[in-house]
């Protein structure tokens, strides 16, 4: 998997696709992980950071689901993925 740089913590929003494409995993894998994810969350904390359900249409014409994530929820999901990038973010609060 191919490190996040650090720019993506500025990135705003984005949908688990872009997400998927970001830390070099396939769209499939990013979205089931996300499903568990998600469902240890309680439904105040999941509208808190920002997760929302939508759909697109694949290049066969059918409709998939996704996630639509808030600058902090992407950041939330792409830390489970990156080693790199969790160790920078802790040791970014740590110098603080």
């Amino acid at each position: 998997m191919k490190n996040v740089p650090i720019s993506f913590l500025e990135s705003g929003p984005m949908n688990s696709m872009e997400l998927a494409d970001e830390i070099g995993r396939p769209h499939a894998q990013v979205r089931r992980d996300l499903d568990t994810m998600i469902r240890a969350l309680s439904v105040e904390l999941k509208e808190q950071l920002g997760i929302t359900e939508s759909t697109y249409k694949d290049a066969s014409n059918r409709v998939q689901r996704m996630y639509v994530l808030s600058e902090a929820a992407a950041l939330w999901a792409a830390l489970k993925w990156d080693e790199v990038l969790r160790a920078q973010m802790l040791s970014a609060f740590e110098q603080e």
